[in-house]
């Protein structure tokens, strides 16, 4: 098990919502790219990480902090109901 702190959940959720599928990277340079080899994919990942350096963006929630602890509270009392053997 991987226990990570707050400050190291953040921007693991970060690079996550960065890389995945409907994230900045993917939507805008890798879907567009044809690639012959994977150095060429590592040149295009590494052009796009030098272009989004030199005008970064801060991230701004759009949750307070008590609608996402409420979420995951609903969600961890979901997860508990599904660990529970079925009544008789």
């Amino acid at each position: 098990m991987l226990h990570l702190t707050g400050a190291q959940r953040r921007h693991l959720c970060q690079a996550c919502i960065w890389l995945r599928g409907e994230g900045e990277l993917t939507r805008k340079q890798l879907r567009r790219g044809v690639f012959k080899s994977v150095d060429q994919r590592k040149a295009a990942i590494q052009s796009f990480v030098d272009q989004h350096n030199e005008n970064p963006k801060g991230f701004r929630w759009t949750k307070t902090a008590q609608q996402i602890l409420t979420k995951v509270e609903r969600a961890r009392r979901s997860l508990q109901t599904l660990d529970k053997p079925p009544s008789v």
